[in-house]
């Protein structure tokens, strides 16, 4: 399973409730959001080790209490952030965070998640993501996609003109899936929450669809 960087502990409309773990050395975490796994990521806020974050437009009497230290909150509406990053409540996105230090300094980006709609995460329907896989030598340089959930039915489609290297786990082993047409399916009773993806020769495009395996994100 998947170690995400941040874990979502709420969804509803107009309203995300994500939390991090605290690290070392961090006064901040910068959110970032775009509308594919491989688009431009924009600032959306920095949330302070301390205060956490809450947009203003939230009413705060929707917020419930949430047990536990060593972390930090962050409560906000998609909408109030589409215009640099595109990202909407009506529709799903990708979220990256970076931790910052005191010197404002920000550190290594994490993997990309994806945050679904209220209604994709609570039924059966099919779920499609689309990108651009990188060109990288090995899997260890893979870039890893989380996709928020438990998943089931996966299907990978090679969309571009090089070869692309899917791995469901850090280290493989791989699946080659052939330029421009080919497929690869991972089963229909099969689960993962991620995959890595490479290409050589060039960049390819992608396309995944599944279905949600189970009604919860994962927790961190």
């Amino acid at each position: 399973m998947t170690t995400q960087s941040f874990s979502i502990v709420r969804r509803r409309p107009n309203l995300l409730d994500v939390v991090f773990p605290k690290q070392t050395d961090v006064v901040g975490y910068r959110l970032r959001g775009a509308t594919s796994f491989s688009g431009t990521f924009n600032d959306l806020f920095t949330a302070n080790i301390g205060r956490g974050h809450i947009d203003s437009s939230i009413n705060r009497s929707q917020i419930q209490s949430l047990p536990g230290f060593g972390r930090v909150r962050a409560v906000f509406d998609p909408d109030n952030y589409t215009g640099g990053s595109g990202i909407a409540d009506a529709t799903q996105f990708w979220l990256r965070f970076r931790p910052v230090d005191a010197a404002g300094t920000p550190g290594d980006e994490e993997p990309p998640v994806l945050v679904l709609t209220e209604h994709q995460r609570r039924s059966s329907s099919l779920i499609q993501i689309t990108g651009t896989a990188p060109v990288e030598a090995t899997v260890a340089d893979s870039l890893q996609v989380c996709l928020g959930n438990m998943v089931r039915s996966l299907r990978i489609n090679n969309t571009g003109s090089n070869p692309l290297f899917v791995a469901l786990e850090a280290g493989g082993p791989e699946i080659q899936i052939a330029a421009t047409s080919g497929v690869y399916d991972y089963g229909t009773h099969s689960q993962t929450d991620q995959i890595f993806v490479r290409a050589t020769g060039g960049t390819t495009t992608m396309t995944a669809t599944f279905t949600v395996a189970g009604g919860h994100y994962l927790e961190v």
